[in-house]
């Protein structure tokens, strides 16, 4: 028999029974739907850790925090330029040994604290800081200092002018769910990209002698990026040269020993995430403390992964009794049409074409009821997005088809025992019934 006759000899064979083929096919589509659907909600909680990880920083970012003692000098910079794998490295410098505020508009808004970190100003753009206005140009072409600052640092400062309780102007609102949010937040008392800042520094051992006053000059406003450090949003950033120059400066008129250069951190740009545990590895291997949003994906699709085999494996479950159900179908179907067999012997159909026959018809049902139960997953997956109001499913290509194949191999298997039987009747045995 050529293998269009068997495949139509056995779609004739299925609809002469078209209840039970469809009874059958059913049961084939709940066990593929619930395999598909499980481990769709696995991928869908994948798919949402890795949205929320590209949301939270840059993955492959590497954050350098020294090692046992904490403290980072340019030793260490050194040895940290130096690790095969690290594209770019940027050092962080940070304003210590002195009381500090920033103050605008001639002292009336004033910040009690002062977030500034010097960097080197060529390691900016690779890095990944990003302007949402001005540049990131410090070079420096007046008497004040050029700084970036941070997208939200105009909110950290107080109206001296305005009663206490109403001088400061509060970025986050509650919206309708009880939630904070920062969105249509009001706008702060002042543009800091139009004014010019002056950071004030007093000696901690004298806080009521004269302040150390510098100008300061935007350039630039940082979009918020917490991977990069908490100065890009409520911060400022000027060249490290310049920092280490104001910090020098103030001991010097202060009467206090000329600060050491070191560093708070060091944060390590790798040309792709994939290298990122090497180079982090290595670092560790040299003792110092590291932290990276890749380890802590690797954690998360860890348990996405478990989640994944268990809820396949509850689904596999239903597969498993779709499988039995096809294999008493085709017994059901050999016992009835034992005459049919010995017919067909007797004519002289080879013993292949009866188990082909048999296994095709099985291998229809599995691959029906397969491509009916990927139609229905998909409409579940798009229902529990639509109700849960986020991606909690998701169904890649590779996904539905290898439920689709999981479908036609339980056929075929299931079909395999019940072929193998149905050749084994004798001609003659078979004609006598």
């Amino acid at each position: 028999m050529k293998p269009s006759d068997i495949l139509s000899l056995a779609i004739h064979n299925l609809r002469q029974r078209l209840s039970r083929t469809i009874l059958t096919a059913i049961g084939v589509m709940i066990g593929c739907t619930s395999i598909v659907v499980m481990v769709s909600i696995g991928v869908g909680l994948t798919k949402s850790t890795e949205e929320m990880m590209a949301g939270m920083g840059d993955l492959t970012l590497i954050q350098v925090m020294g090692k046992a003692d904490g403290i980072l000098q340019d030793s260490d910079l050194r040895t940290i330029q130096e690790t095969p794998g690290a594209k770019t490295v940027i050092a962080k410098q940070s304003l210590s040994d002195f009381m500090s505020g920033i103050t605008a508009s001639n002292g009336r808004y004033q910040s009690g604290w002062a977030n500034v970190v010097g960097v080197d100003r060529n390691e900016l753009e690779a890095a990944g800081y990003k302007p949402l206005m001005g540049s990131l140009n410090l070079s420096r072409t007046s008497s004040a200092v050029p700084v970036l600052v941070g997208q939200y640092s105009a909110y950290s400062f107080r109206d001296t002018a305005r009663p206490e309780g109403e001088d400061m102007v509060d970025r986050y609102s509650m919206d309708e769910s009880g939630n904070f949010t920062a969105e249509n937040a009001p706008a702060p008392w002042f543009d800091p990209m139009n004014t010019e800042l002056t950071l004030s520094l007093s000696n901690p051992m004298d806080p009521e002698g004269e302040p150390y006053e510098v100008q300061l000059r935007p350039v630039g406003m940082l979009e918020e990026n917490y991977s990069l450090g908490y100065e890009t949003s409520e911060g400022i950033i000027m060249d490290q040269k310049a920092l280490q120059e104001i910090m020098e400066e103030a001991s010097r008129r202060f009467g206090m020993t000329s600060p050491s250069k070191t560093y708070s951190e060091i944060d390590v740009k790798t040309a792709d995430m994939e290298e990122v545990p090497d180079v982090e590895a290595s670092l560790k291997t040299a003792g110092y403390m590291t932290n990276s949003y890749k380890s802590l994906r690797e954690s998360m699709d860890e348990q996405a992964r478990t989640i994944q085999l268990v809820l396949g494996g509850l689904g596999a479950i239903s597969l498993l009794v779709a499988a039995i159900g096809i294999t008493n179908t085709m017994i059901m179907s050999i016992t009835e049409r034992t005459r049919e067999i010995g017919i067909m012997k007797a004519l002289g159909c080879r013993t292949r074409d009866i188990r082909l026959l048999f296994l095709t018809e099985s291998g229809l049902i599995g691959f029906l009821g397969g491509a009916a139960g990927i139609v229905l997953s998909y409409l579940i997956s798009f229902g529990m997005n639509q109700v849960a109001g986020m991606q909690l499913s998701a169904i890649p290509w590779w996904l539905a088809l290898l439920g689709m194949g999981f479908s036609l191999a339980i056929g075929l298997a299931s079909g395999f025992f019940p072929a193998a039987r149905a050749v084994k009747i004798p001609a003659v045995t078979a004609l006598r019934q």
